[in-house]
């Protein structure tokens, strides 16, 4: 009970941080020489979430702690078509990296993905905010260099 209140609360400071963060520095509330500190803290944070995120992911890609054969067993009762398969059916298992996929061929020739669809759909937006918060915040260092009249 407790790990599901702290997970809660972990992903909503997630939420409203980036978006308050983002409403301060679209309405002006940010004063024009901390605009470069303040988006270097949304792209670390952006950078952070993605790297939380494929970690997630890479734990039901590649398994440390169990057998592949019981995790593509598990995987295949949690799916919408039960089909029972016994651990030694087991064919192969396809992995790639980006995106994230790991599926286990059985011997007759049905496949269970592993990883979860929301892994990979979260870490494009996560990756672009990251890179467009780094590129913003070059820009703003820029443009206070120019201001400031350093070249």
């Amino acid at each position: 009970m407790f790990a599901w209140i702290l997970i809660t609360t972990l992903a909503l400071a997630a939420v409203v941080y980036p978006v308050k963060r983002i409403h301060a520095l679209a309405t002006g509330r940010v004063a024009p020489g901390d605009r470069p500190r303040a988006f270097a803290g949304l792209s670390g944070f952006f950078l952070l979430a993605t790297a939380a995120v494929y970690l997630w992911g890479l734990l039901f890609a590649c398994p440390v702690l169990l057998d592949m054969s019981r995790k593509c067993s598990d995987a295949t009762r949690t799916s919408a078509e039960v089909v029972e398969h016994r651990p030694d059916d087991l064919r192969r298992v396809e992995r790639r990296y980006l995106p994230l996929k790991s599926r286990c061929v059985w011997s007759d020739g049905t496949t269970t993905d592993t990883v979860p669809g929301y892994i990979n759909a979260a870490l494009l937006p996560l990756a672009t905010g990251s890179l467009a918060s780094a590129f913003l915040c070059g820009q703003a260092l820029l443009k206070q260099r120019t201001r400031e009249g350093i070249s």
